[in-house]
């Protein structure tokens, strides 16, 4: 393994983990004052937003060959987590995965990356705190259930996921800074 491709691949699991605990957390917490949200929108859509947030900060934090292989990782991140989600049900004991809802599924995850990805490439860039909160907004609208008494801002901020997100995309940053320098 050459030193650019480990470097990136140091990049790729930090930024992943991160991901993952952070979508965790968000979700969570979502359950607990929103159980009434879909378990399924939630998980799908916090991990495609908190995703998207961490390959934009890989990308912002340094440019070339390390940080773009990362980014593109860490952008998958959804797919590869549905991968190691749909393998166990299929290693189970009573399997019922079908081609078609894996295909489902996977549509269903480009349409949600491809949504913030668009954001982020649109002008809706999480450097400042509020820009951050502008995207979190759009993510607790994309999950929210219809009729909710309070608002998306209200609701972001009664969770704390602007802070959650700058700890996060703190964490990513200087992690990358750190591995390419």
């Amino acid at each position: 393994m050459t030193e650019i491709s480990e470097r990136a691949a140091q990049i790729s699991v930090f930024a992943s983990i991160g991901s993952l605990t952070v979508t965790q957390e968000l979700s969570g917490r979502i359950k607990q004052a929103y159980p009434e949200f879909d378990d399924e929108v939630v998980a799908e859509e916090t991990l495609c937003f908190v995703a998207a947030v961490a390959a934009f900060c890989i990308r912002s934090t340094s440019e070339g060959k390390v940080t773009s292989g990362s980014a593109a990782a860490v952008s998958d991140l959804p797919f590869s987590y549905r991968d190691y989600v749909l393998g166990q049900l299929i290693l189970g004991p009573d399997s019922t995965v079908s081609d078609e809802l894996s295909g489902h599924i996977g549509e269903r995850l480009t349409r949600k990356t491809r949504f913030y990805d668009s954001q982020l490439v649109n002008g809706l860039r999480p450097t400042t705190e509020k820009g951050l909160e502008n995207l979190s907004i759009l993510w607790m609208g994309r999950i929210s259930t219809p009729g909710q008494k309070d608002s998306p801002e209200n609701r972001i901020k009664q969770l704390h996921v602007v802070e959650l997100m700058l700890r996060h995309m703190t964490l990513i940053s200087s992690f990358t800074t750190h591995a390419t320098s």
